[in-house]
């Protein structure tokens, strides 16, 4: 009991007492392995990709004394593949906005912070179009689910952070449709580790 309260005191005391709006821009990549949709890109004379570009700003209220965070990030999230064979214009432009729920709990908030932070998808938009054989269908319709758990640390330096985001991702599009009906023979599947730079002005 004495040793819970003993750390509990020192996360405390690690804490601002003062609450803070942070407006945060990140940027990095994800390490993906899409099967079904490298089945088919492979199928189409198009490379598989196993990388994934992620842009996004994030908004969130500091509770005092707590650590704790919650707001909302909205993020993009894509690649543009080419055709396997240099003399094909086969190609695929992959896009996903989404918007989703974040919390995160800062255990040391001093001139350094660090602890973790999950996020949970809200809304899921994509925004594909598939070249190959003639034909260039563009998805834009489909069922997204998504979450992350990961590690967020950096230094502040007045009111700005620096910093950055670690973890892994599940994100998985479904049900890919254009706007026409017509029906895509894949899932999207952008799950794996990823990794972000972070920016972040605090008020």
């Amino acid at each position: 009991m004495k040793l819970f309260l003993s750390i509990f005191t020192i996360l405390i005391l690690a804490q601002p007492a003062y609450a803070a709006i942070e407006i945060k821009g990140l940027a990095g990549f994800t390490i993906i392995d899409p099967i079904s949709m490298n089945t088919q890109l492979e199928a189409t004379g198009i490379k598989q990709t196993f990388v994934s570009g992620i842009a996004g700003l994030e908004l969130q209220y500091r509770i005092p004394v707590l650590g704790l965070g919650l707001g909302a990030r909205y993020d993009w999230q894509g690649v543009k593949v080419n055709a396997a064979n240099s003399n094909s214009s086969n190609e695929i432009d992959i896009g996903v906005s989404r918007v989703s729920a974040v919390a995160s709990f800062h255990l040391i908030d001093t001139g350094f912070y660090f602890g973790p932070i999950a996020t949970l998808g809200i809304s899921h938009s994509p925004n594909i179009r598939h070249k190959y054989s003639g034909i260039e269908p563009k998805y834009v319709k489909g069922e997204g689910k998504s979450a992350s758990l990961g590690a967020d640390l950096g230094f502040k330096i007045g009111p700005i952070g620096i910093g950055g985001e670690a973890g892994f991702q599940s994100y998985l599009v479904t049900d890919l449709e254009t706007a026409e009906g017509t029906k895509a023979n894949y899932d999207l599947n952008l799950g794996g580790f990823y990794l972000l730079g972070t920016v972040t002005l605090i008020f």
